[in-house]
């Protein structure tokens, strides 16, 4: 029985007997209905704690979702930063052209607000930067060939109207093959597009008179010998190269040397045709290509209105100069009919004109008498001086800018000639160079350096480097580098104690074999500088394939540095890409207090010139060395 119908009859017995089939009844329901609360309760409790698992599962879960939803707001941020550090504008686009997201160079590129954009529809977003653009045509034929192929990759160029010039890149954003949109990147390159119209046009012009340099002059006399030949005409190439010029800059200076050869150019181009070509070769040297010649005398009828333009004297600082010209002429087709073989013969016949008196022009000869005369003797001479010993070396410092300590020093050629003159390389060095003594007397400096950096070891100059000058014709000579290395093998130098210095054509006239060259030469410690960097081909291609030292800019590029923000813009370039291949650059022709200041400014490493020292002899520039330590 039932314990509940049980402590009923104990408290009523008289009340029901306990054997009658009604308690029986009742007592098997009240059985189950413990049984079903039991059944329940065990149920509820499984019930509750699954839910409870669940909700802790939940929980755990939701906690997770916060921490991934956290974790992409903390990447969209730092997405939105990148974007928005960028200088460049980025735009991307949904398939229908609606814009999906913009950074901050995005907005200022076409002036709007992301509030004003990303409810705009396609063809808004389009017409948005086709206002900006000067030559919607180009950029309309992109359009229409990402809509014929959405996954085509774009990159072009276009031209804004407020004077900018950008570049652009364009990719499809895909999904396996599903197209989701377009990325678009514009990159303003108006100012590398300045920095290289610099650098192409001094690669082309002379950077003091603004003329045609001599690659350029090549060129456009190779442009007219074409053309007079189909026209049936002559071609006359007139040498111009200005007497006693070196006394401007010897008394005056070379600034003022310099505005003279400015003056110069704009009074020897207004008397020109405006179908003749005036260029600078360099120095006081100018050639003009007349064109369509078709007698002599229209060349005559020129020279005379040359030569009397230098009887106009020329003032500086209540000093009148008066400078002649000695002028030599070749012709084509009777002269050759190559702009190299044209501008030698030319130079060849104003060296007559000069050996005659000056002030006065000469057409070439065939037999050049005298030059070969003058020649031959010159020859004779230096070949006895280099027997004689009359070579001898000066020395100029090269500075470190920042601190001012002398550092190093270029080892400069002089003949001194038996009654004591000093004679300077520029009137000896092409009759060696077309000779070939050049050879010798390069063996020569290289010896006499090798010497000097040996016996300097106890003296103050015991820590500088020497850098020589290495022709061309040397570094081209199959001869020259086993002479140098087993020089060096006899007597070793540390490295970096030696530099030689090259121009730009000697390394690029053959590359490859300039590159071995100067991978030997590193393995003795022999380093290579280049030498009037900017004045040849200006390439920066070149420089990250040689294992070059040092830059030496260009003195042309430091005269008056401070006061011409073009020259500085081109030094501020080849110092910075000059340190981005980690080479020391060095300034030559430094005369003022004023260049030096700015060349510090620009960060450029060493300077030469004038300002700190003129070249000297080994005993006064021990005395100049003691002096600044004492």
């Amino acid at each position: 029985m039932h314990k509940l119908l049980r402590r009923l009859l104990r408290k009523h017995p008289q009340d029901l007997p306990e054997d009658t089939p009604l308690l029986a009844a009742l007592s098997e329901v009240l059985a189950q209905q413990d049984s079903d609360r039991v059944m329940l309760e065990r149920s509820l409790m499984l019930t509750s704690e699954e839910l409870n698992e669940q909700n802790k599962k939940l929980r755990a879960q939701l906690e997770e979702n916060d921490q991934v939803l956290r974790q992409h707001r903390e990447s969209l941020s730092q997405q939105r930063a990148l974007l928005d550090a960028s200088p460049e504008a980025i735009f991307s686009f949904s398939p229908g052209g609606r814009l999906t997201q913009i950074n901050r160079a995005g907005c200022q590129f076409i002036n709007k607000e992301w509030d004003e954009l990303k409810n705009n529809s396609g063809e808004d977003n389009l017409n948005a930067i086709l206002n900006i653009i000067r030559n919607t045509e180009a950029f309309l034929g992109d359009i229409e060939r990402i809509r014929a192929n959405p996954s085509q990759v774009l990159h072009n160029a276009m031209d804004t109207n407020d004077g900018r010039h950008y570049e652009y890149h364009s990719v499809a954003i895909l999904n396996g093959s599903e197209y989701l949109g377009r990325v678009w990147c514009f990159r303003d390159i108006t100012e590398i597009q300045k920095q290289q119209a610099q650098l192409e046009r001094h690669a082309f012009y002379d950077t003091l008179t603004g003329l045609p340099n001599r690659l350029l002059l090549l060129e456009k006399l190779q442009h007219a010998l074409y053309k007079n030949e189909r026209q049936q005409c002559k071609t006359a190439v007139i040498f111009i190269d200005l007497d006693d010029f070196k006394k401007i800059n010897d008394t005056a200076g070379h600034g003022q040397g310099d505005n003279f050869l400015v003056s110069t150019s704009a009074r020897l181009a207004g008397c020109l045709r405006s179908c003749d070509t005036l260029g600078r070769l360099g120095g006081d040297e100018f050639i003009l290509i007349m064109e369509n010649v078709q007698h002599q005398q229209e060349i005559i009828a020129l020279l005379d209105r040359i030569l009397h333009l230098f009887t106009t004297p020329f003032n500086i600082h209540e000093t009148s100069y008066v400078v002649t010209a000695s002028i030599g002429i070749s012709l084509a087709p009777q002269d050759g009919q190559r702009p190299e073989e044209l501008i030698r013969k030319a130079d060849l016949a104003m060296y007559q004109a000069k050996q005659s008196g000056k002030n006065k022009f000469h057409f070439f000869d065939p037999h050049l008498e005298r030059i070969a005369l003058h020649r031959v003797a010159t020859e004779q001479k230096l070949r006895n001086a280099i027997e004689n010993n009359e070579l001898v070396l000066h020395y100029q410092p090269k500075v470190n800018l920042a601190t001012g300590e002398i550092v190093g020093l270029e080892a400069l050629l002089r003949w001194q000639a038996a009654d004591g003159k000093l004679i300077y390389p520029d009137q000896f060095i092409p009759v060696a160079e077309s000779t070939g003594l050049i050879h010798a007397i390069t063996r020569w400096v290289f010896n006499a350096a090798l010497q000097k950096l040996h016996s300097w070891a106890d003296t103050p100059m015991a820590n500088l480097h020497l850098s020589i000058n290495v022709s061309a014709q040397d570094f081209a000579d199959p001869v020259f580098l086993p002479t140098v290395i087993s020089a060096l093998r006899a007597t070793p130098l540390p490295h970096g104690k030696l530099e030689f210095e090259l121009t730009e054509s000697t390394l690029l006239d053959n590359h490859e074999q300039a590159n071995k060259a100067i991978s030997q030469l590193l393995l003795y410690g022999v380093e290579v500088a280049i030498d009037d960097f900017g004045t040849g081909y200006s390439s920066f291609n070149y420089l990250q394939e040689m294992r070059i030292h040092s830059l030496k800019i260009d003195r042309s590029f430091i005269t008056e540095l401070h006061n011409n923000p073009r020259k500085q813009a081109i030094v501020k370039s080849i110092i910075s890409v000059g340190k981005n291949l980690g080479l020391q650059i060095v300034a030559e022709g430094v005369e003022t207090k004023d260049e030096h200041q700015c060349l510090k400014q620009l960060d450029c490493h060493l300077g030469q010139g004038y300002l700190f020292s003129r070249p000297v002899d080994e005993a006064s520039l021990l005395a100049f060395l003691k002096q600044r330590q004492g």
